[in-house]
């Protein structure tokens, strides 16, 4: 049976489309969110066809389009139009503004072919081609401009304070960093830290932020303020062998307590890197430091990671507060998550907290901070 859009008397080309970046696009949305995005590109994608093109959703973030075309290079042409439109376009999704990348594999669709799965089978594997050697390219591009913007001194640190509902007295931040380029706009992490997520330049990155924030609190302790940060990792700092002997270089270069850093690393990176992060842990309460989760609780057996891990604080996931001045339901999700942290003495910090109905609801939750 020929393949559905396919001229049985005339070659096609079949094109295999990836949005590219998307795990860290659904971390940043969520399910519900992420599940918008898709469809704003599908939507995108049925606009920029012509009617001799098939389009259809392959899986989740996957999109296959078959083109009725004898012409290789129209099908490529094709295939380039796809990419810049993709790239150049913003979706909007839940007051954020999205933009992404896509890789895809072209392959014929001929009287040679030899059934429908080997021809997919040979697009998938042009697309992954394509998709690495987009991650090569924009990785190698991004390890470059983060070496000269620490150079240039175009690297900065912000802070997002987070406060407490029972009256503590600390001042306490959560740290996040950002690039600024050449033309001195601020780029977000999510554009330069995802493509370096498991290089070396990732645990660069790591080092610079300690050393950076832990400076900036011994300044802020020395001028009075009680002061505790929140310092981000990502999953490069888990398989340092010399991460701990840096933190604890940088604790005592700056003479600071460590019980005024806390470290936070991903729930889901945590699990991904067990024992890893197990060890880390240890090895950080050993210093007198503090142990962070964030995303936390988007999954159903979340607490399992607890029973591993020795954490302190846990921010946890947006999904878990979005409109919970206006659902019942998402209250009673919030009041069980923070219950069953409050009996393991693990205090919850609830993000995106942005306007007062929502303050007053999750004041009922039992949540610690905001």
């Amino acid at each position: 049976m020929p393949m559905t859009g396919v001229h049985n008397n005339n070659n096609s080309y079949i094109l295999f489309i990836t949005l590219d970046k998307f795990i860290a696009i659904k971390d940043k949305l969520g399910d519900i969110n992420s599940d918008q995005f898709i469809v704003d590109i599908a939507n995108l994608l049925k606009n920029t066809i012509t009617d001799d093109t098939s389009l259809a959703r392959f899986e989740s973030y996957r999109f296959s389009a078959i083109v009725n075309t004898d012409d290789e290079k129209q099908a490529l042409q094709i295939a380039e139009n796809i990419c810049k439109i993709v790239s150049d376009h913003i979706a909007d999704v839940s007051n954020k503004s999205i933009t992404t990348t896509c890789s895809i594999g072209v392959s014929i669709i001929d009287s040679s072919s030899n059934g429908a799965q080997s021809i997919l089978t040979d697009v998938r594997k042009a697309c992954v081609i394509a998709s690495e050697m987009n991650n090569q390219q924009l990785a190698k591009y991004w390890s470059n401009e983060v070496n000269n913007a620490i150079k240039q001194k175009r690297m900065f640190l912000v802070f997002q304070p987070f406060v407490s509902l029972l009256g503590e007295g600390s001042e306490n931040f959560e740290i996040f960093i950002r690039l600024r380029n050449e033309q001195g706009d601020t780029i977000l992490p999510n554009e330069f830290l995802t493509p370096l997520e498991t290089s070396s330049d990732s645990l660069h990155i790591d080092r610079w932020v300690i050393a950076e924030a832990i400076q900036t609190l011994a300044e802020r302790l020395k001028a009075g303020h009680k002061n505790r940060f929140i310092i981000k990792l990502t999953s490069a700092s888990l398989n340092d062998d010399k991460f701990i002997s840096w933190v604890k270089h940088n604790l005592e270069r700056f003479q600071v307590d460590a019980e005024s850093v806390i470290f936070q690393i991903k729930a889901h990176q945590a699990a991904e890197n067990l024992r890893q992060t197990q060890q880390i842990s240890k090895q950080l309460h050993k210093l007198g430091c503090k142990f962070s989760f964030e995303h936390f609780g988007k999954e159903q057996n979340a607490f399992a990671l607890l029973k591993h891990i020795k954490a302190d604080f846990l921010k946890l996931d947006g999904e878990l507060v979005k409109n919970i001045s206006t659902n019942a339901d998402k209250l009673t999700e919030l009041t069980l998550t923070c219950a069953q942290a409050n009996q393991l003495d693990v205090k919850t910090i609830v993000p995106f907290v942005e306007e007062a109905g929502s303050l007053s609801v999750i004041w009922q939750s039992g949540a610690e901070y905001i």
